[in-house]
């Protein structure tokens, strides 16, 4: 943490006093299973990129806001055996802004699962992703996002030097409402499935190729 000021002599409704801070901590809940990160940072950030700021701000200090970002993620990791490893983890932030810059305030939550194959399959593997994000915004004119993705990869391993994979997905990309500049409410939605074919071809230690 560090505190910072600027004092004006002649003119004293210039005074500012600017804090910054950058902390962090993470703790162990289950044994080797369940875990939890947490953070909290303070810091000065550019009103308009153009003008910019020096970094003591003294020149350009009208130029900047404070913005102060917190949040927390648990995670949970576990080994079924020699069949799959699964990790499963949620994000929760909060993003806000000092003055008139708090209608750009905003909240983003994430959740992330994965499982991978383990040791029984010896010649084919899989794996299994699925993501959610989602940031929400205070001001009304600003579009809130969303993004969901889901994936199931198979593979095999068909030679020492040589894999084949077949990926298949579904995403979904969606806004929520956005005010146009008559006031009128659109929603906007993209979404749909798909799928890739490729491997990795790795003739030697130094070398490996990505294809598909």
């Amino acid at each position: 943490y560090s505190l910072s000021g600027l004092m004006y002599l002649s003119n004293s409704d210039k005074n500012r006093i600017y804090h910054n801070l950058s902390s962090s901590a993470n703790a162990e809940l289950a044994k080797n299973s369940l875990f939890l990160d947490v953070f909290a940072n303070v810091n000065q950030q550019l009103l308009n990129q153009n003008l910019g700021a020096s970094s003591d701000l003294v020149s350009g200090s009208q130029n900047t806001t404070t913005t102060y970002t917190y949040g927390f993620s648990p995670y949970w990791t576990q080994r079924w055996g020699n069949f799959a490893d699964s990790y499963l983890r949620y994000d929760y932030n909060e993003v806000k802004f000092s003055g008139r810059q708090g209608s750009n305030d905003s909240v983003g939550q994430n959740l992330n699962f994965q499982m991978n194959s383990g040791k029984v399959f010896n010649r084919y593997f899989w794996d299994l992703n699925y993501r959610y994000q989602q940031t929400a915004y205070d001001n009304s004119l600003t579009r809130d996002t969303t993004t969901e993705l889901t994936y199931i990869t198979l593979g095999a391993h068909i030679s020492r030097k040589l894999d084949l994979r077949v990926r298949l997905g579904y995403e979904d990309y969606g806004d929520s409402f956005i005010l146009d500049s008559e006031g009128n409410v659109t929603d906007e939605e993209n979404s749909g499935f798909g799928w890739t074919v490729g491997g990795n071809w790795h003739p030697n230690q130094r070398t490996t190729l990505d294809f598909r």
